[in-house]
């Protein structure tokens, strides 16, 4: 999982570590976690929608609400 330095309202899942695949208009990009197999994802997203974006784009983008942001 990643956070972007440029919005730090808005996430990513990528199919790789580094992030390679992450739009760089939204980058700088920080890991800032995994979301393993076998968890529940964060926010009570779709792991299966998650994947479906990562193996059409290469990743998967989400955006939670600023007040979320800020307890993080």
């Amino acid at each position: 999982m990643f956070t972007s330095e440029r919005d730090p309202t808005l996430h990513a899942f990528c199919g790789d570590n580094r992030g390679d695949k992450l739009p760089e208009r939204h980058g700088p990009w920080n890991e800032t976690g995994q979301a393993l197999s076998g968890k529940p994802m964060p926010h009570g997203l779709s792991r299966s929608a998650a994947e479906e974006l990562i193996g059409r784009q290469g990743f998967a983008l989400w955006r939670i609400k600023t007040d979320q942001a800020a307890s993080q």
